[in-house]
């Protein structure tokens, strides 16, 4: 990992690369895009991020709200718009300098994206009437959930790419859910699916360091 400052960015992964440590210099990156470039000891060009964002404002993928990171896809793939995606928070590793999961895989293999995830757990969508609740429930002892945080959802769109890199359309507003305990450490969402279009919908649930659950359905009017 490229950490600045010091090795406190991700607190569990050394840091390969330490940069900018004596504060004399500004390079923090901004979130209306920046252009990476990674070169050898000899000053030849290895690799690019984000160079083909050029004239649009922002980076290719991540998010600026969930901290999310921007991870190429095809790790020998080129460096254009639609090979980056957001990590999703289901394949992480590391933890922040306060204890909490880092939205990244600081030090290890990228997160595939979330098509190739959809694809190998090959589950079966279920019916539901749109104006339903979808309950979920799953075991997340409190003391886990005082370390982790709450769990939160993302919905996917499966074949409606309006996120560049990102494989399906996120849209964080078109549902709402609500969590309560049940039995102990039994944890239960109830999701409302009102104003769900018609179609395939997959929810992402994570909770705790890199738990996920994948619950597909299929809404009809």
């Amino acid at each position: 990992t490229i950490e600045r400052r010091d090795d406190k960015t991700v607190e569990d992964v050394k840091a390969g690369v330490l940069y900018d440590t004596s504060r004399t210099l500004a390079l923090d990156l901004s979130d209306r895009g920046e252009v990476i470039a990674l070169f050898d000891a000899d000053g030849n060009l290895v690799d690019t991020a984000n160079a083909s964002y050029l004239g649009r404002d922002g980076w290719a993928a991540g998010s600026a709200s969930t901290f999310a990171t921007m991870e190429r896809t095809d790790p020998l793939g080129p460096d254009t718009a639609d090979n980056w995606h957001t990590n999703t928070g289901i394949v992480t590793r590391g933890l922040d300098e306060k204890g909490r999961p880092v939205t990244g895989t600081a030090g290890a293999p990228n997160s595939p994206a979330l098509e190739d995830l959809e694809e190998l757990a090959g589950i079966e969508p279920a019916a539901v009437r749109a104006g339903e609740t979808v309950k979920v429930d799953f075991p997340l002892p409190r003391q886990d959930r005082r370390e982790t945080g709450w769990p939160w959802v993302n919905v996917d769109r499966p074949g409606f790419g309006d996120l560049a890199g990102g494989g399906g359309g996120l849209d964080m507003s078109v549902y709402s859910f609500s969590g309560h305990y049940e039995n102990g450490d039994t944890y239960v969402l109830d999701i409302g699916t009102a104003n769900l279009s018609p179609g395939r919908h997959i929810f992402w649930i994570v909770f705790g360091q890199g738990k996920a659950l994948m619950v597909p359905i299929v809404v009809t009017p």
